[in-house]
């Protein structure tokens, strides 16, 4: 975050029990030869390796916080939002006029279910029936849709993208434990 800080100012120093990446005189990382083995590489190696990735993650961390990719990622969630809002619009007038379909063509043909005289289940139950099942299809939907924006959303920003992917864990992880059980 110090953009004072020089990425070149990052070295490797090899010593005879570890190879230290520091920057000036603040040790970042000691890399042992246990860690070497562990990858199978020699901790010389490895330690420039890491080198490399520190230097590519601060650089990313300073690229993602600028004006210019801040101004995108603003610019693509503005975009993003006038999309999911035509969507939503376009589902809630096609449940709409799926529920006007439904009740013109099955207005006359929906009858009461019975046994003998006994009325099991009244007309108007299974229209509500249907109203319901259509009314729980359109909110599904919506929320769907819901989630794939937020997702893409927090995607954007640095300082959202834990939360985008944690979202999978927060939604999908108690809907698979439903579904299992």
């Amino acid at each position: 975050a110090d953009a004072s800080f020089d990425l070149a100012n990052l070295r490797v120093t090899a010593g005879e029990l570890d190879s230290k990446i520091a920057a000036g005189d603040r040790i970042v990382i000691r890399v042992l030869d246990a860690d070497g083995e562990v990858e199978g590489i020699d901790r010389r190696v490895l330690a420039e390796v890491y080198l490399r990735a520190i230097q590519q993650a601060i650089a990313d961390y300073r690229a993602a916080r600028t004006d210019e990719a801040l101004a995108s990622a603003a610019k693509r969630a503005g975009i993003a939002t006038l999309v999911v809002a035509i969507a939503a619009l376009l589902l809630l007038r096609m449940a709409g006029a799926l529920k006007r379909w439904i009740a013109r063509r099955y207005r006359d043909r929906v009858h009461s279910v019975t046994i003998s005289s006994f009325e099991v289940v009244r007309a108007e139950r299974l229209s509500g029936f249907v109203r319901g099942a259509s009314r729980l299809v359109t909110a599904l939907a919506l929320l769907v849709v819901a989630y794939l924006y937020l997702h893409y959303v927090l995607g954007l920003f640095p300082w959202t993208r834990g939360a985008a992917a944690e979202l999978d864990d927060w939604v999908l992880a108690p809907l698979a434990v439903l579904g299992s059980g």
